[in-house]
């Protein structure tokens, strides 16, 4: 290897090893960051059947108890009848494109 190829290769070694140090050290900061996150999510997950129970509690006093179960299986149900009308769409979209070729 001649001199001036070990000199361009030192270079080029020196630059990937700043850019190897840059990328760690963003990657440390996205796993501390992580770890953060997911310590949030065990925390709300432990006052989320805290706030379940305090609603139960709050339905049955104001007399509407079951409420929020029915609420949330409308909300399933919604997302079913638009699955269902994508598939209508779909379909009619491909029928659609059977006459029109039949018809040409």
């Amino acid at each position: 290897m001649k001199r001036d190829d070990f000199k361009e290769f030192a270079v080029k070694l020196r630059g990937k090893n700043n850019n190897f140090r840059q990328m760690k050290k963003v990657l440390g900061e996205i796993k501390a960051e992580v770890n953060i996150l997911n310590r949030t999510e065990t925390i709300l997950k432990s006052k989320c059947g805290n706030l379940e129970d305090f609603y139960s509690q709050m339905e049955k006093e104001a007399g509407v108890e079951g409420y929020g179960q029915v609420a949330d299986k409308m909300e399933g149900l919604a997302g079913a009848q638009q699955e269902m009308d994508k598939n209508k769409d779909v379909t009619l979209q491909e029928i659609t494109r059977i006459v029109t070729e039949i018809e040409t």
